[in-house]
This record gives structure tokens, C-alpha cells and sequence, in this order.
């Protein structure tokens, strides 16, 4: 039975199953996370800014963006991109108070089999890693001229030393929050598969809903609910979320590091699409992007053989 896992999966949400949980949980989750937020703004504020309105912080030659509190919800410099990753991890908190408080279990009952996480995670890493590379050199370009410079070489190299551990506590929290506590609760209370994987993933479609994306953002919500899918399903048939891990942790070291559209999440990038994210002409780049999760997901299972 390739989703026998699954239900060995979801025995440790068995214990408290009620649906009215998850809603609680997550309420729970993303107030500490607000907090949280809140509490190390004020302390910025207080201690770098000095009561000056962040509004017309403007400092010359800032190559980082250090002073760019505007850029913070669009991601556009280094600082902003490496904040807003660092923001998951109150989230990340939030998820551990509130499943200690509604479910009186750990954060690590998320994770699934242990026995197999590390391993399935460096494998599918690395699996997706060459795929992607190799579909972003052979996928058609929404432009005909990129990539462009956006970082330089030195800068670049010693941003990954924030920006690798960053986007790997990103990925992680959602990876614990849809395919581990989602799926798990939902698994544990339904008996069809079904749910336990579509509910998770359109939810984390719904999630990646952006107005930065103008008319292309129901294009983002439906690529990561497929993305979503995959995932989950990697999950129920592995039993942990180590590959699903290693495919989302692939994927966005990819967009966030290497290439990305211009303007929005490019701050890490040391390469950038001269196109914006909510360019039409992105569109015609849809369906190929949604075969590209095919495929790694795919490339997955052959790496794990499951």
C-alpha cells in the first residue's frame, strides 16, 4: 500500500482529533507570532532608529538595504528578504506554544518517522536541486534577456550565510504547519486520503494570494496549491516530511538565491528577470511551470523510490 505511511503518520494528532482544534491552534500560532513581530519591531525602533520616523529613514550608500524598512513586504533588498525569512520564525514558536496548549504534544511529533527524515530530505534536496537547474536552462524564458546581474559575486556568496539557514527555517515552518500538523490532524480524523491532502494544499495556495501579483495572482495560488499537493503526497506515502522538505527547500533556494523577478524577492538573488511579478507576459510561463512540479515530484519519488 504506497500510503500505508500515512496513517502511521498521523497517529501522534490521534489523541485529539476534534476539528475545532485546528482553527484554535492556528488562531493561537499566528497571535504569538504578531507578537512576537510586534515586540522586536518596538525594540528595532527603539534601538537603531531613535524615534525617527520610519517613514523618512533614507541612509546613503547603503548597498544592503539596511535602511529600507519600506522594502520589508516586497522583499526588494538583501536585509528586507533575510527579515521577512526571519519573520517564520515566530511562526515557527507560535506552532510549539500552541500544539503544546490544544494538543499537549511536541513539536517534533510533526516531523513523522525520524528513522528516514534526514536521508529522504538530503536525497530529494538534491534531486530537485539538479532538476530545477536543469529546467530553468531548458524551459522556455517569459524574457529574452536574462539573466541579469543583481548582486555581486562577493556579496552574493557572503549573503548565503544568512540567507541558507533563513530560507531553510521558511521552508521548514510551513513544511511542520501544512504537511505536518494539517495533514496530520486531518488524517487522523477523516479516513479518506483525500482530505488530508487536498484541504493542506489549498490552503497553502490560498496563503500564497499576493496583491503584489496583480492579475497574475491566482496563477501563484494555483501553482502552490499543485506544489502543495505533490508535497503532501510525498509526505503520505514517506510517512515524515522530509521530502516534502526537500523539495520546498530546492525549489526556493532556486527562486530566492538564483533567479528572481525583478523588484519583488529579489534581494538575495544574484541574478534577476528583467520582468516584474505581476507582468501578464508572465502567463504564457504558467503551464510550464506547473509541468516543472510534475516533474520534480516525480524526480522525488524516483530518488526515494517510493
Amino acid at each position: 500500500m504506497p500510503y500505508a505511511p500515512n496513517a502511521r503518520f498521523a497517529d501522534p494528532a490521534r489523541s485529539k482529533p476534534e476539528l475545532w482544534r485546528i482553527p484554535a491552534a492556528t488562531a493561537v500560532m499566528v497571535i504569538i507570532a504578531f507578537l512576537l513581530q510586534a515586540l522586536f519591531v518596538s525594540l528595532l525602533l527603539t534601538t537603531l532608529i531613535n524615534d525617527t520616523p520610519t517613514t523618512s529613514i533614507i541612509w546613503e550608500d547603503d548597498p544592503l538595504g539596511a535602511s529600507s524598512t519600506m522594502a520589508m513586504p516586497f522583499a526588494e533588498t538583501p536585509v528586507a528578504r533575510l527579515g521577512l525569512l526571519a519573520v517564520f520564525g515566530t511562526f515557527l514558536v507560535g506552532l510549539a506554544v500552541a500544539l503544546r496548549a490544544l494538543h499537549q504534544r511536541p513539536l517534533g511529533s510533526l516531523l513523522g518517522d525520524r528513522r528516514y527524515l534526514a536521508s529522504d530530505t538530503i536525497r530529494v534536496t538534491l534531486a530537485c536541486l539538479i532538476l530545477i537547474g536543469l529546467l530553468a536552462v531548458l524551459l522556455p524564458s517569459p524574457v529574452d534577456n536574462y539573466p541579469n546581474p543583481n548582486l555581486s559575486g562577493g556579496q552574493w556568496a557572503l549573503l548565503l550565510l544568512a540567507g541558507v539557514p533563513l530560507i531553510a527555517l521558511q521552508s521548514g515552518t510551513e513544511e511542520l504547519f501544512f504537511r505536518g500538523y494539517l495533514q496530520q490532524q486531518l488524517a487522523a480524523r477523516f479516513s479518506h486520503r483525500a482530505v488530508c491532502i487536498a484541504v493542506p494544499s489549498v490552503l497553502f495556495g490560498l496563503a500564497h494570494l499576493s496583491e503584489v501579483a496583480g492579475p497574475n495572482m491566482w496563477h501563484l495560488a494555483i501553482w502552490a496549491t499543485a506544489f502543495g499537493l505533490a508535497a503532501a503526497d510525498l509526505t503520505a506515502r514517506t510517512g515524515n516530511i522530509g521530502a516534502a522538505l526537500g523539495m520546498h527547500f530546492a525549489n526556493n533556494l532556486i527562486a530566492m538565491l538564483l533567479i528572481a523577478p525583478k523588484g519583488y524577492g529579489s534581494g538575495l538573488a544574484l541574478w534577476h528577470m528583467d520582468i516584474e511579478i505581476s507582468d501578464p507576459a508572465l502567463q504564457a510561463y504558467f503551464l510550464p511551470q506547473l509541468a516543472s512540479i510534475f516533474c520534480t515530484w516525480l524526480a522525488a519519488r524516483l530518488a526515494l523510490r517510493v
